[in-house]
């Protein structure tokens, strides 16, 4: 690139070759001033008062772009009113410049229009638009290192800036506001959760190893994971993770990738994880908060009306995660969470004296775990063969439960039944009974709705989400065949 002293010394020589022949002349006979081999000279060498109203043009040149660029920075700088600018001396010749509404902070990501205006007309910036600030360290444990030049957003990310902000001398609302540092964490210790499910700490840092992320507070967290001291002593209902998780690792991810929170901006972001991670079964969005020391704390999105068991109606809750399902294009086979074909065994085989259990279904052509609880009337042939349905039909009937997990949501259904003789055929009748005449299987049946509702699954009323149509195609049903039970159990 050329300076200016060369792009003048080039114009001038263009005009000497191009409008005055006569200095070509005068090159030829000089050999002090010229080379005539070359076709050369050394304007340094010649008399260049004539040179001198170029020279005067070239300067009002000058002057006409600087005005027209400071006209041009005035009604770019003007889209500024309103806002107010500080300014923050780094120290290393470097400046950070900050935007104002009000007390709020303004992050680059939310108006990277007017941070572009700084970048480019920054030195045409009044000074009496601009609250200059030294950023003074005086103490601190952790080497802090701000990175410089065009394009870096230094507001928003609160995250790697923690220990000994308390000391900076720039105010505690731009420390909880400075983002996209880099700050080596060798004197702070923060413990690393590599197991989803581990209890956290009382109190504490954790980090799930997620890159460039803020440490999480344990303790603010445990307020979230269920089993947690924290959770159990809070005085309200919290959000909690799926499966007693952590949700430390989620937590880092969400800040990294959402979005400010309307009306939150610098202190609330939420993200749409995709996958489910509330403990209702059903919630992917996930909140996050960040305090004035740089730590943060997250949660499912979970709606209060549905926390701690204060639940809506689980009809209603089982809609609206099918009409959720569907929206997001998804209505094929797809678990809840990697399982086991004995999944719920311990849960479901305790207090089983005089009742028989048997499951009764694959994955092969189910989305759901199903199970029959029969009363044990001593067969001497297996279920579901000819022999015993005779055994059955000759006693008159056989009382069982039916149950069924879903195993793409957190529900499960239940059914009081029985097999009884047919008055006509020799297929064995089945029928739905109020209560069992079998003490052990009404004792059972209450003890199942205790331990799954434990395990976080919600009770559905079959019947009801029977007689809800669902438009959309599903193998081996007819049309009027597909309502929300048969798309969360069969």
């Amino acid at each position: 690139m050329h300076s200016d002293s060369d792009m003048k010394r080039k114009v001038i020589e263009t005009v000497l070759v191009s409008q005055h022949p006569r200095i070509l002349f005068f090159c030829i006979t000089n050999s002090s001033t010229c080379n005539p081999s070359s076709g050369t000279f050394d304007i340094a060498k010649m008399d260049m008062r004539w040179a001198k109203p170029i020279t005067d043009n070239w300067k009002k040149r000058e002057q006409r772009i600087k005005t027209a660029k400071a006209k041009e920075a005035k009604q770019k700088i003007s889209k500024l009113d309103g806002y107010t600018i500080e300014v923050y001396d780094l120290g290393n010749g470097e400046k950070l410049f900050i935007i104002k509404k009000g007390e709020k902070i303004i992050s680059r990501k939310s108006k990277p229009d007017l941070y572009d205006i700084l970048d480019d007309y920054k030195d045409y910036l009044p000074k009496e638009r601009a609250k200059v600030k030294k950023l003074k360290i005086m103490k601190f444990e952790a080497p802090l290192i701000v990175p410089a030049g065009k394009g870096i957003d230094l507001i928003g990310k609160i995250g790697q800036i923690s220990q000994g902000l308390g000391n900076l001398g720039i105010g505690k609302d731009i420390l909880d506001k400075i983002n996209d540092v880099t700050v080596w964490q060798a004197n702070r210790r923060v413990k690393e959760i590599k197991d989803s499910k581990e209890k956290l700490p009382q109190q504490g840092l954790v980090t799930g190893g997620v890159e460039g992320a803020p440490p999480v507070d344990a303790g603010k967290q445990g307020k979230h994971q269920e089993g947690h001291r924290n959770n159990e002593q809070s005085l309200e209902d919290k959000s909690t993770w799926i499966d007693g998780e952590n949700g430390v690792r989620e937590t880092q991810e969400a800040w990294q990738k959402g979005d400010w929170a309307d009306g939150r901006e610098g202190t609330v972001k939420e993200y749409d994880s995709g996958e489910v991670v509330g403990s209702d079964g059903v919630t992917t969005e996930i909140v996050v908060h960040i305090d004035g020391k740089g730590n943060i704390h997250g949660y499912p999105k979970i709606p209060k009306e549905i926390r701690g068991g204060n639940l809506m109606n689980a009809n209603e809750q089982a809609i609206n995660f099918v009409k959720r399902s569907l929206k997001e294009g998804d209505y094929g086979y797809v678990l809840r969470k990697y399982v086991y074909s004995d999944e719920w065994d311990e849960h479901l085989l305790k207090n089983m004296e005089g009742i028989v259990f048997k499951p009764s279904g694959s994955f092969d052509y189910t989305r759901c775990f199903s199970y029959m609880f029969m009363e044990d009337i001593k067969l001497s042939n297996p279920f579901f063969t000819i022999e015993a349905k005779n055994e059955v039909m000759e006693r008159g009937y056989i009382e069982y439960i039916g149950l069924k997990i879903s195993a793409i949501s957190p529900f499960f259904t239940l059914r009081k039944a029985q097999y009884q003789k047919p008055k006509e055929g020799i297929t064995l009748d089945i029928i739905d009974l109020t209560e069992f005449k079998n003490k052990k299987l009404e004792k059972k049946y209450t003890e199942l709705i205790e331990v799954l509702t434990e395990q976080k699954l919600i009770l559905v009323n079959r019947e009801e989400l029977k007689k809800v149509p669902l438009d959309i195609p599903l193998e081996n049903y007819e049309p009027e065949e597909v309502t929300y039970l048969s798309y969360l159990f069969e």
